[in-house]
């Protein structure tokens, strides 16, 4: 079953993220799939935060579908949004660190979760990055190949090599989404 869910979540989620360095609002539909998929399976892995990830991210590609289908300054001529101020970063930032800290914690204290440090980290930073691709913030490309990156590492070591390999593939699609979105 392991394999099905996995096989389903790499098809579901190459087309997800190809719709989006496309600029289609399809793939908020196509990511709520995916994102659906993923929870079961990582929920099996006792990937917690992966698993509470994936919930989390179902409701931001429910509002990013609204953003991109009905948000008139989101739609106009499909434009991106290059640049997010000093002033939001250095919010991100600070979220980032508290999230991370306090859902780490919260792991190693009341789960028997694989790597609750990581796990969080990797999961705050992921949202971070789903929030700014709501907006079309290009930076949310960056984000996402380093946070790919490590995904590859983490989803090899739970013996999730086709996640892994996916995690890889996302990372290439991440730097052509930037490139892509950066061209626009």
């Amino acid at each position: 079953m392991n394999s099905f869910l996995e096989i389903s979540g790499i098809i579901t989620g190459i087309i997800g993220v190809y719709l989006a360095i496309r600029l289609s609002p399809l793939c908020w539909i196509i990511s709520i799939i995916n994102v659906l998929i993923y929870c079961f399976l990582f929920w099996i892995e006792k990937l917690y935060a992966d698993s509470l990830l994936q919930v989390l991210f179902c409701i931001i590609s429910l509002y990013g579908w609204y953003q991109w289908t009905y948000n008139k300054e989101l739609i106009i001529e499909k434009k991106v949004m290059y640049k997010t101020s000093y002033k939001e970063m250095i919010l991100l930032c600070m979220l980032f660190l508290l999230s991370s800290f306090v859902l780490g914690y919260f792991l190693r204290i009341y789960t028997d979760a694989s790597f609750p440090e990581l796990d969080s980290t990797l999961t705050c930073g992921s949202l971070i990055a789903q929030y700014l691709q709501t907006k079309k913030k290009i930076q949310n490309w960056i984000i996402w190949i380093l946070v790919d990156i490590v995904y590859v590492f983490l989803f090899i070591n739970k013996g999730l090599y086709s996640t892994a390999a996916l995690y890889a593939l996302y990372c290439i699609m991440a730097i052509r989404g930037y490139k892509q979105w950066k061209a626009h």
